[in-house]
């Protein structure tokens, strides 16, 4: 019993070792697999931890690291066995304890510090970074974790930035305050952005074309070449220069020189392009006139019949013109690079080589008269001028001769001097302060002066003028050099009782410039022809009066005849046919053969009365007796009768007060031009105006007839000429206008009263009205 019970003891052991053995191998069992979790969840934290950029650092309380990620071996070029053997203040020469949290800080596990340091790479440069670090306890030890991240390059990048910015700062400066015109464009040619040029050269605003490619906003075919060079540059990398016309709306084209560029980004590829503009519209036109000026002093120096040769500083000829190669009979190869002293057309060589150092030493141009030889050998004179000519440093580089034939000038003085000093009437030229540089000896003959006092003197005293005729003769001859237009004029005055009279005509003398010199001025005297004149006027004048008192007897005895008419042979007439009228009655019924020829009777004694009142009305109208427009009335309608023309009168309504005489006088007129038109205008219409201004009557009668040439008819016209005398003798004006094929038009202006009206007092504005007109 024992021995069973010792084996149950045994048995109940084993049990116990077997489940307890289990147990174990459970636990063991589970610890491995604890340790593999273990192992992979350490193994995976180690590669995330390798797997991030930013270097990894585990410290323990030494200051050892215990543990470094692959980061960390890259960013200081070590290996982790390497970096394992060294402590923190190896890597980081400025690291304290102050940038490690403690332990006993209530927030270390959770506090975390963040400084920027530097740390010591392997080769020993050291690289700036950031540090985040926090308290760690593991095993009642405790470590410090610390993750860092380089930012050397988010440094740089940052100090790239800010220096971009600051060169994008001056760039758009230096933009707004050029003279070009500045778009920036991307690599689509949109443009990203422009100086204020663009918009005043387009005319429109940036916020417009900003964004836009340059053929979206402008329809112009210019700028489709604009924008393919913009895509040629971005694409070649290789830059491009071009002038372009720019011209929006009204404005006025300009020229631009447009220069493109690439544009790099930091790591050199190509990101836009920029287009500078800069307005050269100024020099082109300054090329252009610079063009034109180089082509008009070629064409005027190859074309001048001047001499002109161009000489360097060592005298010798670099050009000359062909009329100076013609005068020398050389061609041009022979002349070029030879000097005066070596082949010349100056009579006096050593003179022309002494003016011409002294403009080179001097640096003033010369001038005076020289002899030259032609091909034939002839002398002839010239007038010279040596001019030097500068570099910009204000240095003579080239000297210009210039030499004018002047013989035909010289020989011209001669016989104007041969002239004037056998011209029978006195000459004097005068300068441009009125004094007199050159009299004939006919002015000496008539001043009773001689040369030499009469000379550089002030144009006085003229024979014995008054000083108020001297003064005016003086103006007059500083009008003509101010104007440089020549004038005719009369100077009258009174020596000793006796009129004098001088016809002067004046003529301003230029220089070879255009510029008035002098005066020229012949007198002549006309004090006989003026007497003359004066003679023949008061003879017309007694003749016109005489012509006014034979027409005004001659109207009188028209009056006179046609009254006697009317009133004598009228009523005879008158008488004799009511007698025949009372025969007829008395003795036609009983005798028709008598009372026939009585019929007979009474007609002839009818066309006898009405030959009577037109031979009546042809001498005097009794319509006059009603007044100048009444008569105009009666002819106007007398005119139209037969129908085939039709004339046409305007009167003032009011009355027009004109003397009886006057009024006669504008009769005939208005019945002469009538007259005149029947005959010889073939006119459909005519019109007679009638208008009074102030102390004038005015008249007017047109057609629209054939016309003439009043220059040729008017002589030959005895109706004209007596238009024009009945007009002149009543002391007013007349106007014939006509030309072949547009009418006629006669225009009479006579004063309403005779003698010496008001208009006479001062300026007669209808006057000058009706000759306007």
């Amino acid at each position: 019993m024992n021995e069973s019970a010792s084996n149950s003891v045994t048995d109940a052991v084993l049990t116990e070792l077997t489940k307890q053995n289990a147990a174990l191998r459970e636990d063991v069992a589970n610890l491995r697999r604890q340790l593999v979790e273990q192992e992979q969840g350490l193994h995976l934290r180690n590669l995330v931890l390798d797997r991030v950029r930013e270097s990894a650092y585990l410290s323990d309380e030494d200051g050892r690291l215990v543990y470094v990620n692959e980061e960390s071996c890259r960013s200081l070029g070590y290996s982790a066995a390497e970096l394992l053997q060294l402590q923190i203040t190896d890597i980081d020469p400025d690291w304290t304890t102050e940038r490690e949290p403690h332990p006993l800080d209530e927030r270390s596990e959770t506090a975390i510090l963040l400084f920027e340091a530097r740390h010591r790479r392997k080769d020993g440069s050291l690289i700036p970074v950031e540090v985040s670090t926090s308290h760690v306890e593991f095993s009642g030890k405790d470590y410090c974790l610390s993750l860092v991240r380089d930012i050397g390059a988010e440094s740089r990048s940052e100090a790239l930035l800010t220096e971009q910015m600051e060169l994008e700062e001056k760039f758009r400066r230096l933009a707004e305050n050029t003279l070009h015109i500045i778009c920036r464009y991307d690599r689509q040619c949109r443009l990203v952005y422009a100086n204020s040029g663009l918009s005043a050269a387009l005319r429109k605003h940036l916020q417009d074309l900003i964004g836009k490619k340059p053929t979206e906003h402008t329809s112009d075919p210019q700028y489709v070449q604009y924008q393919a060079s913009i895509a040629a540059v971005i694409d070649s990398g290789i830059e491009c220069d071009f002038d372009m016309i720019v011209s929006e709306g009204d404005s006025e084209p300009r020229h631009h020189h447009i220069r493109i560029v690439p544009e790099r980004g930091l790591n050199g590829e190509i990101v836009g392009a920029l287009a500078l503009g800069l307005d050269i519209t100024e020099r082109r036109e300054a090329e252009q006139r610079l063009h034109a000026s180089e082509q008009a002093f070629r064409a005027v120096v190859e074309h001048s019949p001047d001499y002109i040769a161009r000489y360097d500083l060592s005298y010798r000829r670099v050009y000359a013109n062909p009329a100076l190669l013609k005068l020398m009979g050389r061609r041009a190869s022979e002349v070029l690079g030879t000097m005066p002293t070596e082949l010349s057309s100056f009579v006096d060589t050593q003179q022309y080589m002494d003016q011409l150092q002294r403009v080179a030493e001097t640096g003033s141009e010369v001038t005076g008269e020289v002899l030259l030889h032609d091909v034939s050998g002839r002398v002839r004179w010239g007038h010279m001028r040596i001019v030097p000519e500068f570099a910009p440093d204000g240095k003579v580089t080239s000297m210009l001769a210039i030499s004018r034939d002047i013989d035909e000038l010289k020989r011209s003085e001669q016989l104007f001097r041969t002239l004037t000093e056998n011209f029978p009437d006195p000459i004097i030229r005068y300068d441009r302060n009125c004094l007199r540089t050159y009299v004939n000896p006919e002015f000496e003959r008539v001043s009773g002066v001689t040369a030499a006092k009469l000379l550089g003197k002030a144009a006085g005293r003229i024979a014995g003028a008054t000083p108020e005729v001297a003064r005016r003769f003086r103006a007059k001859l500083k009008k003509i050099m101010a104007s440089g237009v020549e004038a005719k004029f009369e100077l009258a005055w009174t020596n000793d009782g006796k009129a004098q009279c001088w016809y002067v005509h004046a003529v301003p003398e230029a220089d070879a410039h255009g510029t008035v010199q002098s005066a020229l001025t012949v007198w002549r005297d006309i004090s006989e022809r003026k007497e003359a004149e004066q003679r023949l006027r008061e003879s017309y004048e007694l003749l016109r009066e005489l012509a006014s008192q034979r027409e005004t007897a001659r109207e009188e005895e028209r009056k006179r005849i046609a009254r006697e008419l009317h009133d004598e042979l009228g009523q005879q007439l008158t008488a004799l046919r009511m007698g025949t009228s009372t025969l007829r009655i008395r003795f036609g019924h009983d005798n028709p053969e008598l009372a026939a020829h009585v019929q007979k009777i009474l007609t002839l004694a009818d066309k006898t009365m009405q030959v009577v009142r037109d031979v009546v009305t042809s001498l005097r109208p009794a319509v006059l007796d009603a007044g100048i427009v009444a008569a105009l009335e009666w002819l106007a309608a007398e005119f139209s009768r037969n129908g085939k023309r039709t004339c046409w009168l305007r009167v003032p309504e009011e009355h027009v007060a004109i003397a009886e005489d006057r009024a006669i006088a504008l009769f005939r007129i208005v019945q002469e031009a009538l007259t005149n038109v029947a005959r010889h205008a073939q006119a459909k219409q005519v019109f007679i105006t009638l208008e009074q201004k102030g102390f004038d009557c005015q008249l007017e009668v047109r057609d629209d007839g054939n016309g003439f040439d009043p220059l040729t008819i008017g002589k030959q016209s005895f109706g004209l000429v007596g238009m024009k005398e009945r007009v002149l003798m009543l002391g007013g004006e007349i106007i014939i206008s006509s030309t072949p094929g547009n009418g006629t038009s006669i225009r009479v202006r006579v004063p309403l009263v005779g003698g010496i009206g008001p208009r006479e007092a001062g300026h007669d504005s209808s006057r000058d009205a009706f000759a306007a007109g």
